[in-house]
């Protein structure tokens, strides 16, 4: 198995934190997701350059690691990025994320996805009003 490095999978992407956990907004799709603090060291580290070998290292499972990546990579939060150049990813890195884990104990990295919102995120108001007359009026359906 190949150790990639992984990136953001595309710039519409955006993330917060709030109190150790991370919230992710995919803003095409209108998904988000909160991800718990296992998740969030996951996703710090793997932003920082982390590959399967670094989280080895901070001593995440091979199990779990692949639990995570299969995640981010299926709800399109973050794609494999084989032609990045091999990076020595810090040490604070890897020991930032060997104490998020040791924290954590034997809590998995969860990730909750939540799609209520979705027809608000992709809404785009400043186009979708009649240009005469503001919102909250819509143009008229022939253009």
């Amino acid at each position: 198995m190949t150790d990639h490095r992984y990136k953001i999978a595309h710039s519409d992407i955006v993330f917060e934190d709030f109190d150790g956990e991370k919230v992710v907004l995919d803003l095409r799709s209108g998904n988000y997701f909160d991800f718990n603090p296992v998740a969030a060291a996951l996703w710090d580290a793997l932003l920082a350059g982390a590959s399967r070998a670094v989280f080895a290292a901070a001593g995440l499972s091979p199990q779990r690691a692949e639990a995570f990546l299969a995640l981010v990579v299926q709800s399109g939060l973050a794609v494999a990025d084989p032609d990045a150049a091999p990076l020595g990813v810090a040490d604070a890195v890897t020991q930032t994320l060997a104490t998020a884990l040791a924290l954590a104990g034997d809590e998995d990295p969860r990730i909750g996805v939540f799609d209520d919102l979705a027809d608000l995120m992709q809404a785009d108001p400043i186009h979708e009003v009649d240009a005469e007359y503001g919102w909250p009026h819509r143009p008229p359906a022939d253009g």
